[in-house]
């Protein structure tokens, strides 16, 4: 289980080590096991977790520029033709780091289904492309699972707006 990008966006370079980091985490791997029940599915989201922490092929992002008529408004998206391909639209780049490991995930769940399973049918999906009520699909939960663990991770120490120093030492204003 295993994400890579071979690019130059610092945007992409950051949130693909974080996935793979996340990826090491027990306490994001037992968030997933938690969950009662996801929809579209028949398997549990311990089955499901079990199937994403398997996966034997390393999954490749690259970025894309879709044309006019054809996935514009995607984040990203995979093609069981292309199993362990994660497709990353070039337009959707202005999307926050954490918004980024989210869809990466997400597309990541994707992946693990169309390889892992042993059946070639979606099997933990989120039925059409709307996102509209799909929160509790395996791959959207899991998406803003990761998405969590990253804001959570990622708290920023508090700035010191203004600071003089002087002989006596530093005084705060």
């Amino acid at each position: 289980m295993k994400v890579k990008y071979n690019g130059k966006n610092h945007k992409l370079i950051d949130a693909v080590d974080f996935v793979n980091d996340l990826f090491e985490n027990d306490k994001f791997w037992a968030e997933i096991e938690s969950h009662s029940k996801f929809d579209y599915t028949k398997y549990t989201p311990k089955q499901v977790a079990q199937f994403m922490k398997n996966k034997k092929n390393i999954v490749e992002v690259k970025l894309y520029t879709p044309p006019f008529w054809k996935h514009k408004n995607t984040n990203a998206y995979t093609d069981p033709h292309y199993p362990n391909t994660l497709f990353y639209n070039s337009k959707k780049l202005w999307r926050s780091v954490g918004n980024v490991v989210n869809t990466i995930v997400h597309e990541y769940v994707h992946t693990v289904d169309f390889t892992e399973d042993g059946n070639v049918n979606v099997d933990y999906g989120h039925g059409t492309q709307t996102s509209s009520g799909k929160e509790n699909s395996a791959p959207y939960w899991i998406g803003n699972l990761s998405e969590k663990f990253f804001n959570s991770e990622r708290t920023l120490a508090p700035l010191i707006e203004v600071v003089k120093i002087d002989p006596a030492g530093i005084i705060e204003e």
